[in-house]
């Protein structure tokens, strides 16, 4: 973007002013006038807003849940308006085309959900710096939400540090939304008729426990997605908005983006207009400090808005099919604990878990750093005969699964080998936070004990009672599921879209990959691989598929940062993504677990923030090292 321009300051006599006044009114109305001209070419272009707008508003394509507040209560708009929500913060529902490549107004839309942290300067101040897109990955988690819970402090890494000089600091909006058929977007793919049908079909499929477990359980796993799969395919034949299966791959999302850009910069440009355009808008300027009486002008050149993007996980596969269909729309991109985009065109995570049996190791060495008095697994003959009692363990509960009576409301229950290893696996994501319970816990297993690990598979059994809207709207509806629950059905429908082969291989075929996953990591390798088995049989693929190259020249080199030890996205997958877009460097952080963030570190907060305030990126493969470390432990 070119500098902004800046009003004059306010004479500095009345007698300068009243001289003047009759300029300065014919000014400002000339300014305003063709400041509302001008900004006109950064609404959205004609054709998308022209389609759009024939839709009905009341549209039941896009009715949420009554609970799903506040975007239950926004009616979806073509034009990005923003509504007040929470405290402070603005919510907004902007309908795009259901398929960017069909022109036929009555194909249909998706309402895609938005929650902005707003900015701590308003737009019109030389200090804004924009909107940060945001999204955590998946696929199928909320970019709401995180917006919702983390936005705050990723503004306070991104923005300046203090009441920063005109010239210098920016501060930013901080905007999440969910991608198609996530949370608060609609249409939403529901596979399942009411929440009940899909605890049942959950619980069913616990019990089966993880692929490799029993001579039938590949199978059985096999059997149970493939007749989700076939379900979900069934429902794009009768209902309208299950269409959403074929338009909910990254690359419709990654076209999303770019309209959420467009919209963006026309929602700046009507209200630097509309402020602009007030009779008595330099009165205000008396109350500032005369270094501060100055407004953004509209830019002069015509070069569109770029996109601000920190993506993690999941999201950074979103980036890259961005910033390779996109490449000159591209500005910040962060992407955070890296997907190889290669690898979803395929359908494989063929090197995704190399790093995860030593976060397994590194839990064993930090348990005995701590001691005793922190670890209840902590032995004083080392992490080596720790970690061998910890497999002992395991082998132990897979002969014998642990019986757990029934007390207080918890249901009798039995602790399997799938059991402990789920809480082992997603304990490795957040190693800071889920650590020194994965110690308690697995001590008292180890004692016999499975009542805390049957609490947390019981935790998601509470009474589900649905609102009278699912009568209403009958079945497969989003009144008929649990507000803001997760949906089985969403992750595999995005990820098995992304992949060209649908993941139709044989069971042969199957049972090989498993073997080599097994070489990479012995303690996740079933879950992982369970991953790929969940497309079996699916047949509901991505209309609009981007599959490479995965490479371009982005307008603003992209910051790639990874934990030197991340269980499913290796550093490894930074430096080949960097290397596939010029300019790009990769920040390590030494710290362990799946997003760099959740580990504090003011090395990597100071690089992240010299990226957005300056322009600056780190040398090429430099280190930051961690503040912390799990079990209270000083990094």
């Amino acid at each position: 973007m070119g500098a902004p321009q800046l009003l004059p300051r306010w004479p500095q006599s009345r007698e300068e002013g009243h001289n003047r006044s009759t300029l300065r009114s014919l000014i400002v109305i000339a300014v305003a006038t063709l400041l509302i001209a001008s900004l006109s070419s950064l609404l959205p272009s004609p054709n998308i807003s022209a389609l759009l707008q024939k839709v009905n508003d009341n549209d039941p394509m896009h009715k949420l849940h009554p609970d799903d507040l506040p975007w239950a209560n926004i009616n979806p708009s073509s034009e990005l308006t923003y509504h007040p929500c929470f405290e402070g913060l603005q919510c907004a529902r902007l309908k795009v085309p259901l398929d960017w490549n069909n022109t036929d107004p009555n194909y249909g839309t998706v309402a895609i959900a938005l929650l902005k942290v707003p900015a701590k300067v308003p737009v019109t101040d030389p200090r804004y710096g924009g909107p940060l897109f945001v999204n955590p990955g998946g696929p199928g988690a909320s970019g709401t939400h995180q917006a919702l819970t983390e936005g705050r402090r990723m503004q306070s890494i991104i923005d300046a540090s203090t009441d920063a000089p005109l010239s210098t600091g920016k501060y930013h909006d901080i905007i999440g939304f969910d991608p198609r058929s996530v949370k608060h977007t609609t249409p939403r793919l529901l596979c399942f008729s009411n929440a009940h049908a899909r605890r049942d079909w959950v619980l069913q499929s616990q019990a089966e426990g993880t692929v490799g477990t029993s001579s039938t359980a590949t199978m059985q796993k096999r059997a149970r997605w493939s007749s989700l799969a076939e379900t979900c395919a069934e429902r794009t034949k009768h209902d309208p908005r299950a269409r959403i299966a074929w338009h909910m791959n990254a690359t419709p999302v990654a076209r999303d983006l770019l309209e959420l850009v467009d919209q963006h910069a026309a929602v700046h440009a009507r209200a630097t207009a509309s402020y602009l355009s007030r009779p008595l808008v330099r009165i205000t300027f008396l109350l500032r400090p005369a270094s501060r009486r100055t407004v953004i002008l509209p830019q002069k050149d015509k070069r569109p808005p770029l996109l601000n993007f920190w993506a993690q996980s999941y999201g950074t596969y979103i980036a890259t099919t961005f910033a390779s269909l996109f490449p000159e729309r591209a500005g910040h991109l962060v992407l955070d604990s890296v997907k190889l985009p290669s690898e979803a065109p395929a359908g494989q995570r063929n090197a995704s878990i190399i790093h995860a049996d030593a976060i397994v190791a590194r839990f064993f060495d930090l348990c005995h750093r701590a001691g005793p008095d922190v670890c209840p697994l902590y032995d004083g003959a080392g992490p080596r005969k720790m970690q061998g009692d910890f497999d002992r363990l395991l082998a132990d509960v897979n002969g014998t699964p642990i019986a757990v009576p029934a007390t207080g409301s918890l249901a009798p229950d039995v602790v399997t080998w799938s059991d402990v290893m789920g809480l082992v696996r997603s304990s490795l994501y957040d190693p800071i936070t889920a650590f020194p319970s994965l110690a308690r816990v697995l001590a008292e297993v180890r004692a016999g004990n499975g009542t805390s690990v049957a609490r947390r598979k019981q935790g998601g059994s509470r009474e589900l009672v649905l609102p009278r809207e699912c009568a209403e709207d009958g079945p497969f509806s989003p009144s008929c599921m649990v507000s803001g629950g997760w949906e089985d059905e969403v992750n595999p429908a995005v990820s098995c879209s992304d992949a060209l082969d649908l993941g139709r291989g044989t069971v042969e075929g199957f049972e090989d990959y498993l073997r080599g996953l097994e070489g990479q990591s012995r303690y996740i390798a079933r879950h992982w691989g369970e991953l790929n088995l969940k497309c079996a049989g699916w047949a509901v693929g991505g209309r609009w598929r981007f599959v490479g190259p995965f490479t371009g020249k982005t307008k603003t080199p992209m910051l790639v940062v990874n934990n030197k030890l991340d269980p499913v996205t290796p550093v490894e997958n930074a430096f080949a993504v960097a290397a596939a877009y010029p300019g790009a460097a990769v920040l390590q952080q030494d710290g362990i677990g799946h997003i760099t963030v959740d580990t504090k570190s003011a090395c990597t907060a100071q690089v992240i923030r010299a990226y957005f305030q300056d322009d600056k990126l780190p040398e090429h493969g430099f280190v930051c090292p961690v503040d912390e470390l799990p079990f209270g432990i000083e990094g």
